[in-house]
């Protein structure tokens, strides 16, 4: 969390001050020739990488490691090396004066040479450019990349390598869990599987509980086999609320070739629940509560336990994610316990809104497939989730509902300067769905321009879409000073959304046959962002009617 702050309390500088050099030329590909990648890899990686090592072992300290790593050849390509290499982690521009006698790595980000490179370079998931007046003295290989020649000059030879999982791997405490499960942190909160990335420590801070603190520890996915049950939870004190909050839970998991698992399990809690994860995460929202008193998102207490299966794939092109799971929980609604904040004291919080309090015996089905790949600068790939949760009396629920989401998302890297991004979220019921499952729009994360969920239903539509185009463009325009947008992103984006209100007997495709795009709410807008563009400031304006624009401050992708 106070990495957090400091980023919120940085974010002037962040945003006009972050200076990069810019590439303006369009680049030509240059003539491969592939070989033996295997040959090829050992012989440069023989090198280069000593500084990596250093880095990760001042990390972890200087305890004793464990002899042994698993080979995981068949998923990884792995990278050891015991001499030294110049080391950059993102984007990185050699300038025309600089000279640089050693061989140089580049860890998720591209390299722009302008200058000279007396060694050899090694880009692992970036392109490698070498602009007029640029050379290196050595050999160029990109791995997941690009090698461009626009002008100037490499020596050596040149390889590029697609489509490789690169891991950089050394002696590791607990090498069962060297092999990450790729699921996209995007659909945590539908599939409920907020267990995956349990933070080990943070304070939090909401209305409806006011300072927490709490500790947790992740499921550990074990695609080894090392491990037969993988144990988590969290526990946690709301210090306004005057209670304990906790989660245990328990997996037996099975593995499936390496690439494969599958779980069963089951889980006890008491929590403090929100279904607006999708709308703000959690870091976010406390930071915004406890400075500028604003809280985006509605609680609930949560309180029962749940069994589950699912079954996970983790290959190098995507990953997926499916499970079928029974609910047997207490809804409880919360009230306001606090109204401060540290700074706009004249500001209230909102009112977290009652629910309908009961229980809710239910079973959720979901599946998730994703193949996106973040890389510092851009992001490519797709996300789909669909999700289906049925309570009924003849569950002993006092609820009776079906829910389904869908939700698809694009990320398209047009070139090494600019993105373009979309989703498309749908939501539908069957049914009397309750409060605390109402689909809602208006505001951050959804409708931007517009108030905050001021648009209800059981019946949803959501259209995203946001262009990103890299400030080093604009370096382009000589009036410009070259630092003054190098570290930024432009953002231009357009949101649309629907809700409406179905019959209760309605089927799961009614209640959409009066919609007509007349009806949809829509904003537009621009803004400025960080080079990975998460964290941004943002200007939008309602096209209904003439409006004031609404300032927004995100440190979050909105989707």
């Amino acid at each position: 969390m106070f990495r957090s702050l400091l980023l919120l309390l940085t974010i002037p500088a962040l945003l006009l001050c972050i200076p990069v050099e810019a590439q303006t030329t369009k680049h030509q590909r240059s003539d491969t020739t592939h070989t033996d990648a295997t040959s090829r890899f050992n012989k440069l990686i023989d090198n280069i990488i000593d500084k990596i090592e250093r880095e990760i072992m001042w990390q972890i300290g200087s305890e004793a490691y464990d002899e042994e790593v698993p080979d995981t050849s068949t998923m990884h390509i792995t990278f050891d090396s015991r001499r030294g290499a110049i080391h950059f982690t993102g984007d990185v521009v050699i300038d025309q004066r600089d000279r640089i006698q050693g061989n140089v790595v580049v860890r998720n980000g591209s390299i722009t040479v302008r200058g000279h490179i007396e060694g050899d370079v090694l880009v692992l998931n970036g392109d490698a450019i070498v602009v007029e007046g640029g050379k290196v003295l050595g050999e160029v290989t990109a791995v997941n990349g690009k090698v461009y020649i626009d002008g100037g000059e490499i020596t050596g030879r040149i390889e590029e390598k697609e489509d490789v999982d690169v891991d950089i791997v050394y002696k590791e405490r607990r090498p069962a869990h060297r092999v990450p499960y790729q699921l996209s942190n995007q659909f945590q909160e539908d599939l409920t599987v907020r267990d995956v990335q349990l933070t080990p420590f943070w304070f939090g801070f909401n209305r409806a509980e006011g300072f927490s603190i709490n500790a947790g520890s992740r499921k550990n996915l074990y695609w080894d086999g090392s491990m037969a049950v993988s144990l988590y939870g969290q526990i946690g004190y709301a210090f306004k609320a005057h209670r304990w909050r906790g989660q245990l839970g328990a997996a037996r998991q099975y593995s499936i070739g390496g690439d494969g698992l599958i779980e069963a399990g089951g889980e006890v809690y008491s929590l403090t629940d929100t279904n607006d994860e999708w709308l703000i995460g959690r870091t976010e929202n406390d930071l915004a509560a406890f400075f500028f008193h604003r809280d985006y998102r509605d609680y609930y207490d949560r309180e029962g336990f749940s069994l589950y299966t699912g079954h996970y794939l983790n290959t190098q092109r995507f990953s997926t994610h499916f499970r079928v799971q029974y609910l047997n929980e207490i809804h409880s609604s919360m009230p306001n316990r606090t109204d401060w904040a540290l700074f706009v004291r004249d500001r209230s919080f909102r009112l977290n809104p009652p629910i309908d309090e009961g229980r809710l015996n239910a079973i959720r089905v979901a599946f998730n497939l994703s193949s996106v790949k973040p890389a510092p600068s851009r992001i490519d790939g797709w996300s789909l989730l669909a999700s289906m949760e049925y309570s009924s009396p003849s569950l002993n629920s006092d609820m009776d509902y079906t829910q389904y989401i869908l939700d698809v998302r694009r990320y398209y890297p047009i070139s090494r300067y600019d993105n373009f991004n979309v989703r498309f979220r749908a939501g539908s019921s069957e049914g009397d769905l309750p409060v605390q499952r109402i689909f809602e729009l208006g505001g951050l994360g959804t409708l931007p321009a517009y108030p905050h969920k001021i648009f209800f239903g059981n019946r949803m539509l959501l259209f995203n879409a946001e262009y990103i185009v890299r400030g080093d463009v604009l370096s382009q325009l000589t009036f410009i000073p070259r630092s003054m947008f190098g570290g930024m992103t432009l953002l231009f984006f357009v949101d649309s959304g629907w809700t409406g209100q179905a019959a209760r007997s309605a089927s799961v495709f009614q209640g959409f046959d009066d919609f007509s795009l007349n009806e949809l709410n829509t904003s537009i807008g621009f803004g400025f962002g960080s080079r990975d563009g998460h964290t941004r400031l943002g200007f939008a304006w309602r096209t209904d009617r003439a409006s004031s624009a609404v300032v927004f401050l995100r440190i979050d992708r909105p989707f």
